[in-house]
Order: C-alpha cells, then sequence, then structure tokens
C-alpha cells in the first residue's frame, strides 16, 4: 500500500475540524455564576447530543476504513500464494497468454492494479518473477528464486519438498559446518567451549523427546557457529536452520537416530574443546554424512539410487551409518 495503515484510519481534516471545533453557546444565553445554575438544560443535553455523535461517527469511520484494509489485504495474500503455489506446481508459466501483461494478469484475477502490484512487488522480492515494460510478466527460474526465504520455504513445505532442495540442503551443510568447527576449534573461548557441552548435555537428556532433541541440537550447531566470530557466518547459519527445521517435517523420525548421532556430537565437541582443528573438521564431516544418510533413508528407504551423491561417494563410508 502507497500509505500506512495509520494514515488510512485517521479520519478527514473536515472531520477533526469539526470535532476540534469549541462549543459555542450564545452568551445571551447563559446564566451568571451567581445563580449556580451553569447552562441550561436544554444546553447541556445538546452538547451531550454533539460529544456523542462526534465519538460515534469517529468511531463508524475507523470501523469501515479497517475493514476496507483487512478485505483489501486478504485479497493481496491470496493472490500472492495463489501465484507462488501455482509457480512452484508449474502450472503459472510464461506460456500463459494472461501473464503478457499486467491488465491482461488482472483481468484473468479478477483483482484491481493495486492489489495486483502489491502482489507482483512481494514475488519479485523474492526473485520468483519479474516484470519488464513491453514483455510482461515473467516467471524467473528456480535457481534465481530467493530459496531460504521464509514464506517460500513454506509453501515449498506445503507443496512437498523435493529430493533436489534436500539434497542442496545438506551439501551446503557439508561445505559450511566442518569449516566452521575447524575454526571454533581456534576461536572458541572458555564459556563457549561449556555452552557447547551444556547443549550436548541437553542432547543426552532428551534423547527420547524429538521436539526437545531437536532444540538442543540446534543450539549445539549455533554455538558452534557463533564460536566463530563471524557475523556473516551466523546470518548464513540462522538461514540454514530454518530451512534444517522444515526439512525434519518431510520424514518419519528414526526412534534410534538421536543415541545414534550422540557420539558424533561427542567427538566434535571434544576436538573443539582441545582446540584441534583437523579433529574437529573431520568429526564434523562424519556427523554430517551421517545425517544425511539417516534422513535420505527415512525419505526413500535405503535404495542406494536415492541416497544423496556426497554422502556415498568412494571412500566416503561413515561409521556406524548403515
Amino acid at each position: 500500500m502507497n500509505h500506512s495503515a495509520r494514515e488510512l484510519l485517521a479520519p478527514p481534516t473536515w472531520f477533526n475540524q469539526l470535532k476540534d471545533q469549541p462549543h459555542q453557546y450564545p452568551q445571551s444565553q447563559k446564566l451568571s455564576p451567581s445563580e449556580g445554575l451553569g447552562l441550561p438544560a436544554c444546553q447541556k443535553a445538546c452538547a451531550r447530543r454533539y460529544s456523542l455523535f462526534i465519538v460515534s461517527t469517529e468511531i463508524f469511520w475507523r470501523w469501515h476504513l479497517a475493514s476496507i484494509i483487512i478485505r483489501r489485504e486478504r485479497k493481496h495474500d491470496q493472490i500472492i500464494r495463489y501465484l507462488a503455489l501455482g509457480i512452484l506446481r508449474g502450472e503459472i508459466t510464461n506460456e500463459q497468454s494472461w501473464m503478457s501483461s499486467e491488465l491482461e494478469l488482472c483481468r484473468h484475477l479478477s483483482v484491481s492494479r493495486t492489489v495486483l502490484r502489491e502482489s507482483i512487488k512481494v514475488l519479485a522480492s523474492k526473485g520468483m518473477i519479474d516484470v519488464r515494460p513491453k514483455v510482461g510478466i515473467l516467471v524467473k527460474p528456480r535457481s534465481d528464486w530467493n530459496l531460504f526465504d521464509p514464506e517460500l520455504l513454506e509453501w515449498q513445505q506445503e507443496e512437498g519438498v523435493d529430493d533436489l532442495f534436500l539434497n542442496n540442503l545438506f551439501e551446503v551443510r557439508f561445505i559450511v559446518e566442518p569449516a566452521a568447527a575447524e575454526l571454533a576449534a581456534v576461536r572458541a573461548s572458555a564459556d563457549e567451549i561449556a555452552l557447547l557441552f551444556s547443549a550436548y548435555r541437553e542432547m543426552e537428556a532428551t534423547v527420547r523427546d524429538r521436539p526437545a532433541y531437536i532444540a538442543a541440537d540446534l543450539k549445539f550447531h549455533s554455538v558452534i557457529i557463533a564460536a566463530c566470530h563471524n557475523d556473516l557466518l551466523v546470518q548464513l547459519n540462522s538461514t540454514l536452520r530454518a530451512a534444517f527445521r522444515r526439512s525434519q517435517n518431510v520424514v518419519t523420525p528414526d526412534p534410534e537416530g538421536p543415541a545414534t548421532s550422540l557420539p558424533r556430537h561427542k567427538e566434535v565437541a571434544d576436538a573443539i574443546s582441545n582446540h584441534n582443528g583437523r579433529q574437529a573438521r573431520s568429526a564434523m564431516e562424519r556427523l554430517v554424512k551421517l545425517g544425511m544418510l539417516d534422513f535420505f533413508r527415512q525419505l526413500s528407504g535405503d535404495n542406494p539410487e536415492t541416497l544423496p551423491r556426497l554422502a556415498i561417494t568412494p571412500g566416503s563410508r561413515v561409521q556406524g551409518a548403515g
């Protein structure tokens, strides 16, 4: 919207002038203070009615505009979701004739240009579409999408997270987390190492409580990233963790998974505590590979054709993974 909700909810200028205008009663009708009566009863009644009119009119004005904004925002959200899910499903492409212009798309969706432009702006910020003069509205390739956008992650989960996204997510983890563990082994303070072991003990205590275990596991890895003392890495980790949390919902949890991975976490924590960067990197590589194998086996069974490429490369067998 071009104006804030506060601005749109404000009554017009003429209404404020009316509301703020002081009551001007003819002096000839006022009684002297010595009579102890003040305004006559009829004038008091008029004043009360005037005040009630002002208050009730202002309430109605704000309610009316608020209802317009709510309906507009709901329509706006509906259009965003409709277009996003259509693009994710491959149902909305550049081949549709109604994608040729803003006017055609407005007609197809039966919405105003204002609502459509607001929706297009949101999807463009996520890298899903582009608007070009004399060309129209273009659906951009998947490689241009902001795949870590929270809303886009939610829509992908709703449609079913594909194997390519999951495999790419674990590959990014494999690239980032071992290097981060090595760096943390060099830079971690005594307090950060204490926090790391505290998170590990939380994992031990919640091994049969999956939600609590996942929370403790995320804390464990976040402490390692924080110990690198690199702000960009911290932000990258926040994005990766959001995607990872959502990916956990696509598989049936293995009751024995946490107990299997605990020793690998302990190896990482011990290596960082001993400030041994090489051991920390190797331990984290084993931990991430183990997580990948377990995850994809839960997702697709033990068929080696469906396992992630990185986890089954020659010479990369993970002890305890199978």
